[in-house]
């Protein structure tokens, strides 16, 4: 009998349109989904994929916080491509690649990286140092 190969499982995302209600920090902000049909929505709180920006608490992370609010103001139309929860998330949030839908396919996780107020950052290990 032949052995057979494991497959890993695939790694899910899902692209979902909304409007971003707020910034919790430079990070973090709560999005209201469209699930569908234009009548079923969920609020969710999304940490910004693949970064990490300083605390809100210096004057780096209220810098973070506030390109966030210029570039991708609330109510702004959005859209999100989500990866699933790490389990080591204490907070339960999502993690979220946020676009404007009017802008060019940038997305607000490489408009921080490239205007150095967040480092890449995958979640593991020691959090980056500002």
């Amino acid at each position: 009998m032949a052995k057979t190969k494991k497959v890993p499982p695939e790694k899910k995302e899902y692209i979902y349109e909304g409007t971003l209600l707020k910034w919790i920090d430079g990070d973090t902000c709560t999005i209201r989904v469209n699930l569908g049909f234009n009548k079923l929505s969920a609020e969710i709180t999304c940490r910004l994929n693949g970064i990490n920006c300083p605390e809100i608490k210096t004057k780096a992370g209220e810098n973070a916080a506030v390109f966030c609010e210029i570039h991708c103001p609330p109510n702004s139309e959005i859209v999100m491509r989500t990866h699933k929860p790490s389990p080591e998330d204490k907070f339960g949030r999502w993690l979220a690649d946020i676009g404007r839908k009017i802008d060019d396919g940038l997305t607000i996780n490489q408009m921080l990286l490239t205007q150095g107020l967040a480092k890449p950052w995958n979640g593991k290990g020691p959090k980056p140092i500002f």
